[in-house]
């Protein structure tokens, strides 16, 4: 693969899922805070990489000249490429993780 198609591969929503879910991982062992997190926090953590990773990889892309610098071509399939990676793995895991917090019952 060269550099050209790996940074093109970015852009699709299952191998950006694949890397979110590789760099989720390594955070989970590296920062210790995120499993503190409540699941709320977790999940925008999860968004933003989703988001960001093709993004990021947009950039590159037209930096190197892969893209063009328009919102239309390069910024929006990219964008959508992360809300798609992250409406997946939302799916695939919905059911492990809590819908609320839980509220403490009144001792009354």
């Amino acid at each position: 693969m060269t550099w050209q198609e790996f940074v093109k591969s970015m852009m699709v929503p299952e191998i950006v899922s694949g890397a979110v879910g590789v760099i989720e991982s390594y955070l989970v062992e590296w920062w210790p805070k995120y499993q503190k997190l409540v699941a709320r926090s977790k999940r925008l953590v999860f968004l933003g990489i989703s988001v960001v990773l093709p993004v990021g990889f947009a950039v590159v892309g037209a930096a190197f000249g892969y893209y063009d610098w328009t919102w239309v071509n390069t910024f929006w399939p990219a964008v959508r490429c992360g809300v798609i990676a992250f409406a997946a793995g939302t799916v695939a895991h919905a059911r492990k993780l809590p819908a609320e917090e839980p509220v403490p019952e009144k001792p009354f």
